[in-house]
């Protein structure tokens, strides 16, 4: 329920709305303009995407080129604007109060341009959602909005730029709200949905209802939804197999990227000598899928090659996205289906596989189930493609994430990326500190089983925390939570006695594993720990005498650590970046 103040600040949010989603819009009209229209006469054949009728020695010579260009330009700017992409903007979202530097902003607009134009495996929908977020990031901070507002104009401005991509106004709120803000909020609707049209209307304008892929006549037969439930298993399958190809390049590539870009173009030269649709995004490739056009043997070639080397030249540091490369890798993966479907029901539309082959992909790589089945609906304008999209997007999703625990592929390139801040550029720096400046003492320690009449006795001295024991094993939970759950027995008249023995662990509360750390160990040791043993707290312990069992000191949480590396990292910023 919006409160007051919400209301009254929708008019004002609504207008700068307005002005990010014009503004995102020109942004984007100008990068697919550089990407698309200014080189579409330099290249053979129809359209900005014939690197196919490229001469071999150009299909290798362009993307080594383009790499060895992004190295220089790596080369020479410092490596804290290097970092780019929808992963970055999520970091910079969940960390940094939605502060996107101006200058990350313009190498992602000037690397994602080069990268497209030499014919590097990526997309165009990664960065364009970075540029969105920074432009709105820029335009918020200097209205000097709050996080929570700015925020929300963060998500407007991803909006604009998906819907002046695809020309889907609709998809970009939902995939605003979806992958960005990651939450369905009526407060958040009205600006959203004002930038998202803005950004639309400013390519419309510009270029006219643009179609990326042609719409057909959608004809279903029963025989297609076996076909489709088969596709959901098969792209569920492929987009884990995706992100972790993606994130183990991405952990075990140590090189910073001026060493790491050249080997990602060298790469994708000597893979598009002979399989050349793997250069660009590869809209011009699914068009050709949707209209039938291919060797069911070549298109498997194609999926492979595309989806090993984009997961690889992605890691290597090459500044584009990630959607693009995910449609052509489902729309491969339809075509093959609904063309071995043909082989029994010649009714089976292959074009219609390819389509929601392509929605599926997208919806199950990045978590976003509904903006992929509305992306799929604005692209075909037809609601009769609604029911098989759903099937197979569904699918597909629960293979990704139910069966196989897959997190969506933009979480865990975030996570790799702020572990990596966390540990690399300040290590050296933050070994100085000890854990006993970050340590909480607010805690009590109590048995698993006590009796009602002694509770009281664990708040006597106002703790934040309660430590369970439990045989060998310790249990955290926040004070607070039982102090609710103890306001709500006395307001339901439910007290138990006094004599009553309680599980403390039984009752409703967020508790946490713990993990042990000994008192001389220092930040790094913390960091690592929690990193290696997947939990969110630490209990510190004393080194005893021998024979003796170890005191507990204190307790030390994920958020502490967090906030202290931040205040750190934020105290080493240079005056020039943070007035960027």
């Amino acid at each position: 329920m919006r409160t007051q103040s919400q209301r009254k600040a929708l008019p004002k949010i609504s207008a700068i709305a307005a002005l990010i989603g014009v503004t995102a819009g020109l942004v984007i009209l100008l990068f697919r303009f550089l990407t698309e229209y200014a080189i579409s006469d330099l290249m053979p054949g129809e359209g900005h995407e014939g690197f196919e009728n490229l001469s071999y020695e150009m299909r290798f010579i362009l993307p080594v080129a383009g790499a060895l260009l992004l190295a220089l330009i790596y080369k020479l700017v410092s490596p804290s604007y290097h970092d780019v992409g929808a992963p970055y903007l999520l970091q910079r979202l969940d960390y940094h109060q939605g502060y996107i530097p101006f200058r990350n902003t313009l190498m992602q607009f000037v690397g994602a341009t080069i990268a497209l134009i030499s014919g590097q495996s990526a997309g165009r929908e990664g960065p364009a959602i970075h540029l969105g977020g920074g432009v709105s990031s820029l335009i918020a901070r200097y209205i000097e909005l709050p996080y929570g507002y700015r925020k929300m104009l963060i998500g407007s401005g991803v909006a604009a730029a998906i819907s002046a991509s695809f020309n889907t106004p609709l998809a970009g709120v939902i995939f605003a709200q979806e992958v960005i803000l990651r939450q369905f909020s009526l407060t958040s609707l009205t600006p959203l949905v004002i930038a998202s049209v803005a950004g639309s209307l400013v390519t419309q304008i510009a270029l006219g209802e643009a179609v990326i892929f042609p719409s057909f006549t959608i004809a279903l037969t029963a025989f297609d939804f076996p076909g489709l439930l088969l596709l959901g298993v098969l792209i569920g399958g492929l987009s884990v197999v995706f992100g972790r190809l993606l994130i183990a390049w991405q952990t075990t590539n140590k090189l910073p990227k001026w060493k790491s870009l050249p080997i990602a173009g060298f790469l994708t030269g000597l893979v598009a000598v002979f399989v050349p649709e793997v250069m660009g995004v590869g809209y011009d490739t699914i068009n050709l899928l949707l209209n039938g056009q291919w060797d069911w043997q070549w298109v498997i070639i194609v999926l492979f090659s595309k989806l090993l080397l984009t997961s690889f030249v992605l890691a290597y540091g090459v500044p584009g996205g990630l959607i693009g490369p995910t449609l052509l890798i489902g729309a491969c993966t339809g075509f093959t289906v609904g063309l071995a479907l043909q082989q029994f029901n010649p009714e089976v539309q292959v074009g219609l596989f390819c389509l929601i082959g392509m929605a599926a992909m997208m919806g199950a790589s990045l978590h976003a189930p509904m903006a992929a089945l509305v992306t799929l609906l604005e692209m075909t304008n037809s609601s009769e493609v609604i029911l098989p999209g759903m099937i197979c997007i569904v699918m597909a999703y629960l293979i990704n994430k139910g069966l196989l625990g897959q997190q969506a592929i933009f979480d865990n390139l975030q996570k790799i990326r702020h572990d990596r801040d966390r540990m690399n550029a300040h290590s050296s720096s933050l070994e100085q500190y000890g854990i006993m400046p970050v340590m909480d003492r607010r805690f009590v320690v109590t048995e698993r089983n006590l009796r009602f009449g002694t509770i009281h006795q664990l708040f006597l001295d106002q703790p934040r925390w309660i430590i369970i024991k439990d045989s060998q094993q310790f249990f955290l939970m926040q004070a607070s939570d039982l102090a609710n759950w103890l306001k709500y027995q006395m307001e339901n008249d439910q007290v138990p006695t006094e004599d009553t023995e309680l599980d403390i662990l039984s009752i409703p509360a967020t508790r946490y594993d713990l993990s042990p750390i000994n008192i001389k160990a220092d930040i790094v040791d913390a960091l690592s720990l929690i990193d290696s043993h997947q939990t969110e707290a630490l209990l510190i312990q004393s080194t005893p005498p021998e024979g003796q069992a170890p005191k507990l000191l204190g307790i030390i949480t994920q958020a502490d650590l967090d906030h202290f590396y931040s205040t750190k990292h934020l105290a080493k910023i240079p005056a020039s970046e943070s007035r960027d």
